[in-house]
């Protein structure tokens, strides 16, 4: 019984601790997850088109990035979703104030 302490804590742990503070970094849209490394292209088709657009960067000549953030509404008393993507990849994802 003392071997499988430990692993029960952790155990314990994952099912008191939100899902969001698991996945730092990742969001659920739908039946989905998103995270940090997925592409454009995988957000839209998984989280459809975010309620707001920000391009911050143009990446002007072949060593500027395109940086581009993006506000989603998961819902009502929830904290918006902002993500940050480089280069057409998904580089971070942070809360907002709620909506």
């Amino acid at each position: 019984m003392a071997r499988l302490l430990p692993h029960l804590i952790i155990l314990l742990a994952f099912c008191v601790v939100p899902g969001d503070a698991l996945a730092t970094g990742a969001m659920r849209c739908g039946q989905w997850v998103i995270s940090s490394g997925d592409s454009i292209v995988t957000v839209i088709s998984r989280c459809g088109e975010p309620l707001y657009k920000e391009i911050i960067s143009g990446g002007e000549g072949s060593r500027g990035q395109r940086v581009e953030q993006w506000t989603y509404s998961q819902g009502p008393n929830r904290f918006i979703k902002i993500l940050e993507f480089r280069s057409g990849i998904l580089v971070s994802i942070r809360s907002g104030k709620r909506l």
